[in-house]
């Protein structure tokens, strides 16, 4: 099957019989590795090299899922999605009993050590548990436009676990760390592979119970009996999503109803998003924002309101996104766009009128290196403000 991400790009579902939560997958290439393998080596020699190869590099592999997961913990927080990160290197025990796995039955034709550990994805491994369902998608394409890939093109590879027979479902995703990323401690990851697993908190509670009782079991095939337990949890973990939705609605209910300022990016998002219901993502963007109107005193709806939501202020937002289209198409800059979906609606707002302050406050922080996104895009308003009349 074919999977086609919340930005119109595609990618693979299938279930090659490997276990869907631990790296085990088709063979996968680092990027920069070599085009092709040799004569095959003797296996149980190979699995040693390769091994006390990985051994020696262990601690750079744990360093690289620490930088994956600490950037994925501030994409969550920075567009207000509820979970959880983990991150972990592979331990050396269990890398030996997966090449004894993979070497069991065919034997791969492999050369050296490095070539077998190119066959596995998730030396570094990194886990994204949201609270539910609906925002795996969501902290996907996240992941797609935070991170580079290490296939042809640089694009991130995304793969869709999902099996109708199991109740475990997951995204995987695998990346690289993008060059801006990469100075000072990073500066040994070039071009080193990190699996990322995108699932729910529920999904990966069955899937470890299913992996722990079912998958390493010993003692043969599970009785039907352990099928129908197993089967019986994961409808509940079904249940149990659709309850997490019901309760997180129903906190966003009661966040809404709030007074004062701003307490998180979450309240934030509670009480401003029906005030903006064509932005159905309001959460994307929403942390940056945030931070943006705190500095210029504006820590309440009502303070947001009366500065920035005048008259038929929705309408004015739409024709903000089609002008600053329209001065992308006339400029042919694209390196910076809005999201119709998101926070971005506010944002026009605040940048229509405080651009340049947003765009000096940015580079005084920053004076040199990458501005962050929103003092971008704060360049771009400015420039559209500051174009002659007749070229808007």
């Amino acid at each position: 099957m074919r999977y086609r991400t919340p930005n119109g790009s595609i990618c693979r579902v299938e279930d090659h019989g490997y276990p869907l939560d631990r790296g085990c997958g088709p063979p996968r290439r680092s990027a920069g590795g070599r085009a092709g393998p040799g004569p095959a080596a003797e296996p149980r020699g190979l699995i040693a090299a390769a091994v006390t190869r990985y051994r020696r590099e262990h601690d750079r592999y744990a360093k690289l899922a620490e930088m994956v997961a600490e950037k994925c913990r501030r994409l969550l927080e920075a567009n207000a999605i509820l979970g959880t990160v983990d991150a972990r290197a592979k331990s050396p025990e269990s890398l030996e009993r997966k090449l004894e796995e993979l070497l069991a039955g065919e034997p791969p034709a492999a050369r050296a050590p490095e070539d077998l550990l190119d066959m596995v994805s998730d030396l570094a491994g990194v886990r994204v548990k949201t609270y539910v369902e609906a925002d795996r998608d969501k902290v996907v394409e996240d992941i797609r436009l935070a991170f580079d890939g290490p296939g042809e093109g640089g694009e991130v590879d995304v793969e869709v676990k999902a099996d109708p027979s199991r109740h475990y479902r997951a995204i995987h995703c695998q990346v690289i760390l993008p060059p801006r990323d990469l100075a000072g401690r990073g500066a040994n990851l070039q071009g080193t592979s990190c699996e990322i697993q995108v699932c729910s908190l529920l999904a990966h509670v069955w899937n470890e119970i299913e992996h722990n009782l079912v998958y390493k079991a010993a003692n043969g095939e599970p009785s039907d009996e352990e099928m129908e337990l197993l089967s019986a949890l994961g409808a509940l973990t079904k249940k149990g999503d659709e309850v997490l939705n019901a309760l997180i609605a129903a906190t966003r209910r009661r966040l809404a109803r709030r007074t004062g300022e701003f307490a998180d990016t979450f309240d934030f998002v509670a009480r401003m998003r029906e005030r903006f219901p064509m932005a159905h993502n309001f959460e994307m963007h929403a942390l940056a924002l945030l931070e943006e109107l705190r500095a210029f005193g504006l820590t309440t709806p009502e303070t947001v309101e009366e500065q920035l939501m005048h008259g038929d202020y929705q309408r004015e937002s739409w024709n903000l996104f089609e002008a600053f289209r329209a001065h992308q198409l006339r400029t042919h800059d694209w390196g910076v766009v809005l999201d119709p979906g998101s926070s971005d609606h506010l944002l026009v707002l605040l940048l229509a009128r405080r651009a340049p302050e947003v765009l000096r406050r940015h580079q005084s922080d920053k004076p040199r290196g990458r501005l962050p996104r929103i003092a971008r895009l704060a360049r771009r308003f400015a420039e559209m403000a500051a174009a002659p009349a007749g070229g808007r």
